[in-house]
């Protein structure tokens, strides 16, 4: 329930998993798929969730290893052009924005001699 309750507070999350998930979420949805998530409230007495809840709980064991860096920076890159890119579609009154609508490197041109 707290991983649901933290994908409702879009705004306020830190945490680079929550934040992983609500970006491809929002890719999802854009691409036309709907998403619900369902909680449920207990696995006890349900035949072969018992496995599952046991599973889930070993997930809370913390880990001694630290993010390696390469992760961060990936994540950070792409939250930064996510909100670069929100910007520019704001921007609809330049003529670049009408040139180039998103966001990333010019083709090439290739330089004959």
């Amino acid at each position: 329930m707290s991983v649901l309750q933290s994908l409702q507070q879009t705004e306020s999350s830190n945490n680079p998993v929550i934040c992983d998930i609500l970006i491809q979420m929002e890719d999802l949805r854009n691409k036309g798929f709907d998403i619900l998530f369902c909680w449920v409230p207990s696995h006890t007495g349900i035949k072969g969730n018992e496995l599952a809840d046991s599973a889930a709980k070993s997930a809370l064991v913390p880990l001694n290893s630290a993010v390696p860096f390469s992760d961060v920076s990936c994540f950070i890159r792409k939250h930064i052009n996510k909100m670069w890119q929100q910007l520019w579609d704001l921007q609809e009154q330049n003529k670049l924005h009408s040139l180039k609508p998103f966001l990333g490197r010019w083709p090439g041109v290739p330089v004959s001699y």
